[in-house]
């Protein structure tokens, strides 16, 4: 599994960079949910990126200059920060997970590695849907406020754009993680049929080489005559 483990490091070692950063935007999105960050900028004029993902991702009892998430039509801010913390739990536990298997790769066994592999995985492919999840929502939300003449919901329609690029990791980052994933999950599971049917192969030989160290030693005992007699007779069953 030399070439297996070279890629799985090259994947954790990126998803572990990815993990870690992600786990800092969720959390700056709950602190905003929470009324963390106050506004240092009147919101009517001239709003800033900032203004609109502060009011984007927080909930409507923090602001009072904009317009109301549901006259807008826009995803509701409890439904936004349950999405936000499933990015923020997939993420930390990929995080850690991705750590974790940077020490197991070349110290670990093959079953550890493999049980640590697949925990990976598992993982790497919950964050890739959540993702997807992610980036719809939030293009969803873009489309819902297109055409409208308010020049604040022009700004969180700009916001909502580059928001959605970066929930899909930028497309092309999202294609290669799930083109990785998908190539460790494939290259581990044929080795691992390899390695059990093997094992099946090497359990049949060695339980050929037993019965026939039996029979050997039922011959010297009973003799050719008697021997073969007691084969004719379990013949009949």
């Amino acid at each position: 599994m030399g070439s297996l483990r070279s890629v799985a490091t090259m994947a954790a070692v990126s998803f572990l960079i990815q993990g870690a950063l992600w786990v800092v935007l969720s959390i700056l999105a709950i602190l905003t949910y929470s009324c963390y960050f106050e506004p240092k900028e009147e919101m009517s004029q001239n709003p800033s990126f900032t203004a609109m993902a502060k009011y984007y991702f927080s909930d409507s009892q923090c602001w009072s200059s904009l317009p109301d998430r549901k006259v807008a039509g826009i995803t509701s801010s409890r439904d936004l920060i349950l999405l936000v913390s499933f990015e923020f739990t997939f993420n930390f536990l990929l995080t850690i997970v991705s750590l974790i298997l940077l020490f197991v790769i070349p110290r670990g066994s093959t079953i550890s590695f493999l049980g640590w592999l697949y925990s990976f995985l598992f993982l790497g492919f919950a964050v890739s849907v959540t993702d997807i999840v992610a980036m719809s929502t939030f293009s969803a939300d873009k489309n819902t406020l297109d055409g409208t003449p308010t020049s604040t919901l022009v700004s969180l329609t700009n916001m909502l754009l580059l928001v959605s690029v970066i929930a899909s990791r930028g497309v092309v980052y999202w294609v290669l993680n799930i083109s990785i994933l998908f190539y460790i999950f494939m290259s581990a599971t044929m080795r691992l049929f390899k390695a059990c049917r093997k094992l099946d192969e090497d359990r049949s030989k060695m339980n050929g080489n037993l019965n026939a160290a039996y029979d050997l030693r039922n011959i010297s005992r009973l003799g050719a005559s008697r021997y073969q007699r007691k084969q004719q007779v379990f013949g009949r069953f």
